[in-house]
């Protein structure tokens, strides 16, 4: 016996699914919010740890930078204090290039005397 569905019976049908459909609907919903707050608070904690590296290299940027501004600082402070020191540039006769020829290998104490001694020779 087949039966046939009478719109009275779909209506009532719809009608009974319709009351137990916020029942199943709602902790699939309630699911998907607590997912998307999670992602967006793993994003946002994965954000803040490249920030934090960031500024991290930034710092240690900014402190070598500072530490070379110092030395160049006192660099510039020694060239300025030293003509008071009498550190100036030597003149043109005072600077003598000496050439040693010698045979022996450098090693030997004659080699390395030799320099000292045609020093001593060129100012006779």
């Amino acid at each position: 016996m087949a039966r046939t569905l009478t719109p009275l019976r779909w209506r009532s049908i719809v009608w009974g699914l319709c009351k137990w459909l916020p029942f199943l609907v709602m902790p699939f919903a309630v699911l998907f919010v607590e997912t998307w707050i999670q992602l967006h608070i793993y994003q946002n904690d994965y954000q803040t740890n490249h920030l934090t590296q960031e500024n991290r290299r930034l710092q240690n940027e900014i402190k070598d930078m500072e530490a070379r501004k110092a030395e160049l600082e006192a660099m510039r402070r020694l060239v300025t204090e030293a003509p008071q020191l009498g550190l100036v540039e030597p003149e043109q006769g005072q600077v003598r290039i000496i050439t040693v020829l010698d045979d022996r290998p450098n090693n030997t104490p004659a080699a390395r005397e030799a320099p000292l001694a045609l020093a001593q020779q060129q100012e006779e």
